[in-house]
């Protein structure tokens, strides 16, 4: 879809719906470009990192349509609760995480007893967690990006 970021999570999980088979090849056949303006690499919050929600919903509308919802619950989980939050953590926009949050736990309430979940290292356990202390996440993806410079 035209307009939104993350364009990506909005269209390849549909791939699942219209196909029987998907295989792996070990090749990185994926060129990536990371840009100092994109999502993750940001020093002011951008009110789009919301848009998460509507590459969500429009997920959500397809399996849904096709009664394959449940499916998506992982993928919720990770891109939605995990990485769609942290912008919004990261700048301490309360309502804009609320919103996410809101969101994805509305149509999975007992996501967090996902399977997923107990198979992700420490560090996102603990964040997903502790979805409830805004603040303590906060402290979390700021330590975290300084380790990582």
């Amino acid at each position: 879809p035209k307009g939104i970021w993350y364009e990506d999570l909005a269209t390849f999980p549909l791939f699942y719906l219209f196909t029987n088979k998907i295989d792996y090849i070990p090749l990185r056949k994926y060129h990536y470009i990371i840009r100092n303006s994109s999502i993750t690499h940001r020093d002011i919050y951008d009110i789009r990192c919301k848009n998460i929600i509507q590459a969500l919903d429009r997920l959500k509308k397809y399996f849904d349509k096709y009664n394959k919802l449940e499916e998506l619950e992982s993928l919720f989980v990770t891109e939605g609760l995990y990485f769609g939050t942290q912008a919004s953590v990261e700048f301490l926009k309360k309502e804009d995480y609320k919103e996410i949050v809101q969101y994805v736990t509305s149509i999975f309430p007992n996501c967090l007893n996902n399977k997923i979940v107990h198979s992700l290292g420490p560090i996102k356990r603990f964040y997903l967690y502790n979805l409830k202390h805004l603040y303590i996440l906060h402290l979390l993806v700021k330590v975290r990006k300084l380790l990582k410079k």
